[in-house]
């Protein structure tokens, strides 16, 4: 099978989103199948086997799904956040533009259910002793992301049992290729910190609304962390180069 250079197909910057050197990067993280014609991404990967691309923007990560950044440096459109990349082959770590298309919440659940792909340990919205729609799944994720609530609040304000929510919110069930899973210290804590906190805490410093004190308290660490952290302090964290989870 006769595929063009990888150099010649991720091509777009996106008004600048992409810079040369992430297309540069972002082909290195790929393994051509010729027989198949799968880019397979050698990069890390989520739960669900799907690659994670790590744009730095201002010395910031910004984690995104790789078959999405595909899309956009394949074709030159960045993707709205109400469209979903769906895989055509059912392969997720496949970021061949060509197997992949774009299409609603509705689009991307339809998809999945037909190739047998439906809700882990649960029937479906559709099926049988399920007590939840994907509405208040998407309602719960995101008031989770907002570090606005405690898992126990979360699981009070939505009437789910908290195993159940810690479940929803690991992206364990009611599984969501296009959800990245964040995961905050406990209040009041110093919890040992993952990459997924170290990325939240730049984003909400970078919101400018947040006092180091406010993140503090939303993560769940001490206020001298978070000035560190912001400060490239902590020899783990400097650029997030050292920590291999996110090299991508």
């Amino acid at each position: 099978m006769l595929i063009p250079k990888l150099s010649n197909i991720f091509v777009y910057s996106c008004d600048d989103k992409y810079t040369l050197k992430d297309k540069k990067r972002f082909c290195s993280k790929i393994k051509i199948d010729y027989k198949t014609g799968n880019f397979e991404w050698i990069g890390t990967l989520n739960k669900g086997g799907y690659g994670i691309f790590v744009l730095c923007k201002n010395g910031k990560p910004i984690p995104m799904l790789a078959h999405r950044a595909a899309i956009e440096m394949a074709t030159g459109i960045l993707i709205s956040n109400d469209l979903f990349a769906c895989h055509k082959n059912d392969n997720p770590p496949d970021v061949n533009p060509d197997h992949l298309f774009l299409g609603t919440n509705k689009d991307n659940m339809t998809d999945r259910n037909n190739k047998g792909r439906q809700v882990k340990g649960c029937v479906g919205e559709n099926g049988t002793h399920v007590k939840h729609t994907w509405e208040k799944i998407n309602n719960v994720r995101r008031d989770w992301l907002s570090g606005n609530y405690s898992m126990l609040k979360l699981a009070k304000k939505y009437n789910i049992h908290i195993g159940s929510m810690q479940h929803i919110i690991d992206n364990i069930t009611w599984y969501d290729s296009n959800y990245i899973p964040v995961k905050f210290g406990r209040k009041g804590g110093n919890a040992k910190l993952v990459i997924e906190q170290v990325i939240e805490i730049h984003r909400l410093n970078a919101i400018g609304r947040y006092t180091n004190r406010q993140i503090a308290e939303k993560i769940g660490v001490d206020r001298s962390t978070i000035g560190l952290i912001l400060n490239n302090k902590i020899k783990r964290w400097i650029n997030y180069k050292t920590d291999n989870r996110i090299a991508a």
